[in-house]
């Protein structure tokens, strides 16, 4: 049996998506992923657009939806690393192009690129 990968950078992100259109519970089922079980450079990958965020600089309140976007889906991302964990919520639309990324690569990384 093979070892598991291990990357250099040991940190989960986890992610609970919440409402959208005809919202189906099953399938807004929170994952987690485990940087030490990606691709090292994809672990870096992730990690660099984390910092480059200012993820763990944002507040950890809930970013409200614009007005009218009822059916817009919402994020709860948190990050735990070294027994620590910062959480911050992001609503759809969501208009800062970086945080539009890392959304998207988190959920393709979920879903298996």
């Amino acid at each position: 049996m093979s070892e598991p990968r291990r990357s250099p950078a040991h940190f989960t992100v986890r992610v609970e998506t919440d409402g959208g259109f005809a919202a189906v519970p099953g399938l807004n089922r929170p994952f987690e992923i485990d940087a030490s079980q990606l691709e090292p450079a994809d672990a870096a990958t992730l990690d660099n657009a984390l910092t480059e965020l200012g993820f763990y600089d944002r507040s950890t309140a809930s970013v409200a939806p614009s007005p009218g976007a009822a059916d817009y889906r919402s994020y709860t991302i948190t990050v735990s690393r070294g027994g620590q964990s910062h959480t911050a919520r992001f609503a759809e639309p969501i208009p800062d192009p970086k945080t539009r990324q890392l959304v998207d690569r988190l959920l393709a990384w979920h879903r298996g690129h």
